[in-house]
């Protein structure tokens, strides 16, 4: 029986409702994988093995699963590894992904390791700064003072921030701007990124696009809370459907080229108006939304991507052989 691992977080905090990852666990054991599922904490190399204690895994229901006895397993018997604990991306992020890229060539990593750690994601739009709003990405105050000067309305990140935590709107006109400015720059020691406000989000949303390298597998627009900045639905926002314009589609054709070119085989893109914001390989979510909104099954394309990547390693095993 082949087997899936699973780098998760604990699935007693996941929201089994909405939670990505669980859905991509059930149609992997529908499929015939037996499955194993470990935090990133358990992930250990020693002595020239890259190896886990993990726990066989069994989801029974949307809110009931079954877990093994822990046991030490090293990971090369994997046949396919999913990394999909939820960032922050931070060195303990990338120890994980560092040490999986180890495996990598016996094992189907997904996204790929290698990727994970060369694309941040807030990064990878410099790529096409011709789609980006306006933006700054700095720890320079000078330069961010000024950047919010010149533009008035300016929405400020942490770069390597994660689920709309640590974003606020900052109005340069307003003295109380002025001050949580101030504030915000010194309660960090991380670089910033700067951008130009978008009111576009209060009429179109916040639009996430789901990809599988260079497919569009759906859309929704999210709309965030009365009095609040962020749209993300773990933060209160709205999901509502939506139809991408032309532009919208060719700014996903043009990002789906990068996502092809490097393997990536589940995306969410994160687009105002027309312009590209963010580009979400660490740990996209958002299937099981847009499956309600339009009676869609996207958990399947997506393992049968993942899955056909294995069944080509599989053949190319023979064939050497």
């Amino acid at each position: 029986m082949p087997k899936l691992f699973v780098q998760i977080d604990p699935l007693d905090q996941l929201n089994h409702e909405t939670d990505t990852s669980l859905a991509l666990i059930q149609v992997a054991m529908r499929d015939g994988f037996e499955i194993f599922t470990f935090q990133p904490d358990n992930l250990s190399f020693n002595c020239g093995k890259v190896i886990a204690t993990v726990r066989e895994t069994k989801i029974l229901s949307p809110n009931n699963y079954w877990l093994g006895e822990k046991q030490e397993v090293n990971l090369e018997l994997a046949d396919i590894l999913l990394i999909r604990q939820d960032p922050p991306y931070n060195m303990h992020y990338l120890t994980t992904c560092h040490l999986l890229k180890f495996i990598s060539e016996k094992v189907v990593v997904v996204n790929p390791a290698e990727v994970l750690i060369s694309n941040p994601e807030k990064i990878i739009p410099l790529h096409f700064q011709h789609l980006m709003p306006q933006t700054l990405i700095s720890r320079d105050y000078e330069q961010l003072r000024s950047f919010l000067e010149k533009f008035g309305k300016v929405i400020l990140k942490p770069l390597y921030g994660h689920a709309g935590r640590g974003v606020i709107l900052v109005d340069a006109k307003s003295e109380e701007g002025l001050k949580a400015f101030k504030a915000y720059y010194h309660d960090t020691e991380e670089f910033i990124i700067a951008q130009q406000y978008l009111p576009q989000i209060r009429e179109t949303g916040d639009i996430r696009v789901l990809m599988s390298y260079g497919e569009v597998l759906g859309a929704i627009a999210r709309f965030p809370a009365p009095n609040q900045v962020v749209a993300n639905l773990a933060s209160g926002g709205e999901a509502r459907q939506i139809v991408l314009n032309d532009k919208q589609l060719e700014l996903c054709n043009e990002v789906g080229q990068f996502l092809t070119e490097n393997n990536i085989v589940l995306a969410g893109l994160d687009i105002i108006g027309n312009y590209l914001t963010e580009v979400n390989i660490t740990s996209p979510t958002g299937i099981l939304v847009v499956n309600r909104l339009y009676s869609l099954n996207l958990e399947d394309k997506i393992w049968h991507n993942i899955k056909q990547i294995y069944l080509n390693k599989q053949k190319g095993k023979s064939n050497i052989n």
